[in-house]
């Protein structure tokens, strides 16, 4: 006889933490290169440049292209803390020429999503809201030292 507990606490998991999307800020990356070793930095101290560097292409090392769409009210802050977050981890001392803009998101619960695709009832309502997001773009770098 199968127990219905073992089963039960996997699906009680994925429905409290997987099942909701677009409640908070995303960060991707696209790898350019390699950090050069070096004692990684806390990411208060991450340095940001707006706009387009003034410095030479032989002062740093890029590391990654750098997005952060932030959640529904967020602003450029969040997103900023965000930047300095991931350039951290990616071993980037700096992000440069960063600009911002706004791109659509939606946000929603994944289960009522499914079920109102599947369900074939037209008059199930899907909870899916869409929203206008802050987004920030830029260049994780590693400054070389002078």
């Amino acid at each position: 006889m199968l127990r219905p507990l073992p089963l039960l606490v996997p699906v009680a998991l994925l429905c409290l933490t997987g099942c909701v999307y677009g409640y908070w800020a995303v960060a991707t990356t696209t790898t350019l290169g390699t950090a050069p070793p070096h004692t990684l930095i806390p990411p208060d101290s991450v340095s940001l440049y707006f706009g387009n560097t003034t410095m030479n292409d032989t002062d740093y090392v890029s590391i990654a292209f750098l997005e952060v769409q932030g959640a529904k009210n967020d602003d450029s802050h969040e997103l900023l803390r965000q930047a300095r977050k991931r350039a951290s981890r990616l071993g980037a001392n700096a992000v440069i020429n960063i600009d911002f803009g706004q791109t659509t998101r939606s946000r929603g619960e994944l289960i009522s999503d499914v079920h109102y695709s599947t369900d074939g009832d037209p008059n199930t309502n899907s909870e899916t809201e869409e929203y206008t997001s802050n987004v920030l773009r830029g260049i994780a770098v590693y400054v070389k030292p002078r």
